[in-house]
């Protein structure tokens, strides 16, 4: 059985440029670590620097909190996962498959009156417990951490949520495990009638060119388990990243996270209920991580992708020696 993980060198269709490349390394942060460590399953470093603290899986930023005049919060893309109050304001029960800072799980919290139970999971107890130290992440009654494989947990649940939000990768990319049919199935299986799964998954800026198998190949694949899909692609969150941290802008990578909003439902909503609101909801709250929510909600991407030529991502992939780390592009493509 191989083990395949889904790395950035499988998205990019076209190569940075040079001159930005250069530019990139030459930026100095002038960063201190401020705390580092090993555990079973990376290595770990909090940074800090002149745009906050930063959380560091084998030197590659995974969570952090940004303090900029153009921009203070989460790592953009996090903010993203706030839309879900805007299709269900009266979320009750969440489940996040990776932990991070925990700082989201907290202010959503806050902005779901109805909320009773938040279920973060995460595979290591060293990311909780940097967490509660480094970026002042508390438990409290409705938010509970569960330190475990996210396949177990899902596994053996016995709860339905209404919204859950997969979120796992790693300084690699994403495992296979958590791309397949077969786990996104599963996972499903844990929503209520309306609810609504929120998956990070990776895409070439060229959404619907044929050369993007890894991302029609994973929307086919969620394609085959929900009846309604919204893509939201974090155009406006990477516009904040490449300006804050290196002062570029346009498009700097050819690699993208697009948020998949999943459900067996209808998700009916127009891009422009949704921008009005995300600017009520602004309205209504002081919670710093929503200021921006409305331009966020202006990355609704409503172009139709085609997936037709593409297979589906599948565990049983796993066991066959003609499918690996370097033919899984071509092996996903129909003849």
């Amino acid at each position: 059985m191989v083990n395949i993980t889904i790395k950035p060198e499988h998205i990019i269709i076209n190569p940075m440029d040079p001159e930005v490349i250069s530019k990139i390394q030459a930026k100095n942060f002038m960063e201190k670590s401020i705390h580092k460590c090993n555990s079973p399953y990376q290595k770990i470093n909090v940074v800090e620097n002149f745009l906050g603290r930063f959380l560091v899986f084998d030197n590659f930023p995974q969570a952090g909190i940004i303090k900029n005049e153009l921009y203070s919060g989460n790592l953009p893309y996090i903010n993203y996962f706030f839309l879900s109050c805007l299709l269900n304001p009266k979320i009750k029960n969440v489940l996040m498959l990776g932990m991070g800072t925990g700082n989201f799980a907290v202010s959503l919290s806050e902005l779901l009156p109805d909320l009773e139970k938040f279920d973060l999971v995460d595979l290591d107890y060293k990311v909780y417990s940097i967490a509660k130290k480094y970026f002042d992440f508390k438990e409290n009654s409705k938010i509970k951490v569960h330190i475990q494989d996210a396949v177990e947990f899902v596994k053996n649940s016995k709860t339905k949520y209404d919204l859950i939000i997969l979120d796992i990768g790693n300084s690699k990319g994403i495992p296979l495990s958590f791309l397949t049919e077969e786990f996104i199935s599963e996972t499903s299986s844990l929503l209520n009638e309306n609810g609504i799964m929120i998956s990070n998954v990776f895409s070439s800026h060229e959404f619907n060119s044929d050369k993007n198998v890894i991302f029609k190949s994973t929307l086919k694949t969620y394609k085959n388990v929900f009846n309604d899909i919204m893509l939201i692609p974090v155009i406006y969150g990477d516009y904040l990243i490449n300006k804050v941290f290196y002062e570029l802008e346009g498009i700097v990578q050819d690699s993208i996270s697009v948020l998949l909003f999943s459900s067996k439902d209808k998700i009916s909503i127009s891009k422009e209920e949704l921008i009005n609101r995300a600017r009520e909801l602004q309205q209504k709250s002081n919670i710093q991580d929503i200021e921006k929510l409305d331009k966020f909600a202006e990355d609704l991407l409503t172009e139709e992708i085609n997936t037709d030529n593409f297979k589906p991502f599948k565990e049983a992939y796993k066991n066959d020696p003609e499918f690996n780390n370097d033919t899984v592009k071509n092996y996903l493509l129909l003849n």
